[in-house]
């Protein structure tokens, strides 16, 4: 009896141990120029000044991909300290809602609302963290025969350089962030992006990621043969 107890307690160890040494999966996979989802199988195109990454699945994560510009610019006041910029970047959330796409944007800036979507967004759109948000208006745009929505904001920073490591003081430097959030819905599925940039090149940096969200493709549905 002692040696069955002993074996099945060895057993139920070493499961956690062969879980963890399974290799994950990815969010999706980047191949011919598109990121094609795993999970709600709908693909975005890479837009050419872009590159994607993706991450190994995780249970209730819905963070699907990131998207940075490969060479951005670098703001006047930042040119003698580039590490301070905010390099353009796109994060894509993908999850089901029975909520549609302008309240599901309403209550991403609701100081109430509260849910486990919120929580997960918050974390990664950088823009809604933002002391001071300045909306700066509403869009629209078609992908994949949907009709999207996007949301425009800007919002005011102060950051101090230090000369050095050493350095007692340091120079204040004033300027803006840009931040945008897509949100286009098929069916249950809502994909949600967040846009977040130095304001100076928001307008062009708003542009190409607005070609990579209305690239988006949703899987195509198989017609029910005649009978």
């Amino acid at each position: 009896m002692r040696r069955f107890i002993s074996v099945l307690l060895v057993l139920i160890l070493a499961v956690p141990a062969v879980e963890a040494g399974r290799k994950r999966p990815k969010t999706g996979k980047v191949k011919d120029g598109k990121y094609l989802d795993n999970e709600s199988a709908f693909s975005l195109a890479l837009h050419e000044n872009w590159k994607a990454k993706t991450f190994k699945e995780k249970q209730d994560n819905h963070i699907r991909v990131v998207f940075t510009q490969k060479k951005p610019a670098i703001p006047a006041h930042f040119q003698d300290a580039k590490e301070y910029t905010q390099f353009p970047r796109l994060v894509v959330f993908a999850d089901t809602s029975t909520m549609g796409i302008h309240p599901f944007l309403d209550s991403l800036r609701s100081e109430t609302y509260k849910s486990d979507q919120k929580k997960e967004i918050l974390k990664e759109f950088d823009i809604l963290n933002q002391n001071e948000i300045i909306p700066v208006g509403r869009g629209s745009f078609e992908a994949g025969g949907e009709r999207g929505t996007v949301w425009k904001a800007k919002a005011p920073y102060t950051i101090e350089i230090q000369a050095s490591p050493s350095a007692a003081g340091g120079e204040r430097k004033k300027g803006e962030y840009g931040g945008a959030i897509f949100a286009v819905k098929h069916g249950d599925v809502i994909v949600v992006a967040g846009l977040f940039c130095e304001y100076d090149f928001f307008q062009s940096i708003l542009t190409e990621a607005g070609t990579i969200m209305a690239s988006l493709k949703w899987p195509e549905t198989e017609e029910e043969p005649e009978t």
